[in-house]
């Protein structure tokens, strides 16, 4: 055999290589497609529009909390029990902003939570809050809450 035989065949075999990569590749692709739908089937992703969002108060400056939030983005579980992604948020509170704090271990004799209304003030840092508004909240860092529900236990 001399070189010209030794080319080709070397040719061959890398065009041989690259079809087998890419039938393999196109196959890994269409089971990843599989695989996600069952994934998503068990852990849904969050909706496309989230009104709520519940966190920690770590910063409080002006009419501004500094909201710190298990990311949306980061909702499937980890393998290795890692905590889940933390974004920060700032929600904007105005005159029309209602606070509520719920006693998580005290009920009314209906059996429901009781509620009392509290004002902007008697938020701190370390608060368990849930915030709402009318903005899609999903991918938004700054946002005006309608209503603020602080957790007590």
């Amino acid at each position: 055999m001399n070189k010209k035989h030794y080319l080709i065949i070397f040719a061959l075999v890398i065009v041989f290589g690259l079809i087998s990569f890419y039938l393999g590749y196109q196959k890994n692709i269409k089971d990843l497609e599989k695989y996600k739908k069952l994934t998503d089937l068990a852990f849904p992703p969050p909706p496309a529009i989230i009104n709520s969002l519940n966190g920690t108060i770590k910063n409080i400056y002006g009419a501004t909390i500094v909201l710190e939030i298990n990311s949306p983005q980061d909702y499937l579980p980890k393998l290795n029990n890692e905590p889940r992604l933390k974004e920060t948020r700032y929600a904007i509170v105005n005159s029309k902003t209602q606070i509520d704090l719920v006693k998580v271990n005290e009920f009314d004799e209906k059996g429901n939570n009781i509620i009392q209304p509290l004002k902007f003030e008697d938020l701190k840092v370390g608060d368990s809050i849930n915030v709402f508004s009318d903005e899609n909240l999903k991918n938004l860092k700054k946002f005006e809450v309608k209503r603020i529900v602080v957790y007590q236990e």
